[in-house]
């Protein structure tokens, strides 16, 4: 979906707008890992990340990035309290498109969303989320960035994961066409499958070549389902 305004030369800085305490240094926050290094790039070290790093090695993820916190999902409703952020940047989601668990994928993917919207709508704050592109089904209506009501109710997502994406999509553009509040700005973000370095936690919900990689590499014999996703 396209951004509700203009971001401007600094992306989602907010470029201190609507501060209203002297010298206050707004922090951006970032829910999940994958804008931390273009952050700090970017000469930003007050980056917090809330996510669950577990036992599966994700804290590699984060290893080279300094970051001013990590605040674990369970407490960031109190952790928000009083804060002031340059951004909210939302890619936190149950993503196993063979998920099965209905109640526990709405209340991670669609409720905890509608409350960081909510949070960010209270508080003035740039809210960018992640979309997928699983919302857009089996492709029968096209692969249309379209945010309109009416568009978006043609989509028939295929999974759990696709149609709890695809509901906050709608609440979203609900929102925007009913000129209820979603300032300053907002972006959703329809991500597809890709390649791309530290995917090792995923397990089976890693990309073909990334689980394949080993073999390849040792020139070893691999199958692949569906050989045209290798292409």
């Amino acid at each position: 979906m396209p951004a509700g305004q203009d971001w401007g030369k600094a992306g989602i800085h907010n470029q201190g707008q609507g501060s209203n305490v002297a010298g206050d240094r707004w922090r951006r926050f970032y829910r999940s890992n994958r804008r931390g290094p273009r952050l700090n790039d970017a000469g930003r070290a007050d980056v917090v990340v809330c996510d669950v790093l577990g036992h599966d090695g994700k804290w590699r993820n984060l290893a080279k990035r300094q970051l001013a916190d990590i605040v674990p999902p369970a407490e960031l409703p109190e952790w928000l309290k009083g804060r002031r952020l340059d951004a909210v940047i939302h890619l936190g989601a149950i993503s196993e498109t063979t998920a099965s668990d209905g109640d526990l994928v709405i209340e991670t993917n669609f409720r905890l969303s509608m409350r960081l919207l909510d949070w960010c709508t209270a508080h003035a704050t740039p809210f960018i989320y992640a979309s997928s592109a699983s919302t857009y089904g089996d492709g029968a209506q096209g692969f249309r960035d379209d945010q309109s009501i009416g568009a978006l109710k043609t989509l028939r997502p295929m999974n759990l994961y696709g149609w709890s994406k695809h509901l906050f999509d709608m609440a979203v553009a609900e929102r925007a066409d009913e000129a209820k509040s979603c300032r300053p700005q907002w972006a959703g973000l329809k991500f597809f499958q890709r390649v791309r370095p530290n995917e090792y936690h995923k397990g089976p919900m890693m990309s073909v070549l990334a689980r394949r990689f080993d073999d390849i590499k040792a020139a070893a014999p691999c199958s692949c389902s569906n050989p045209i996703a290798m292409a």
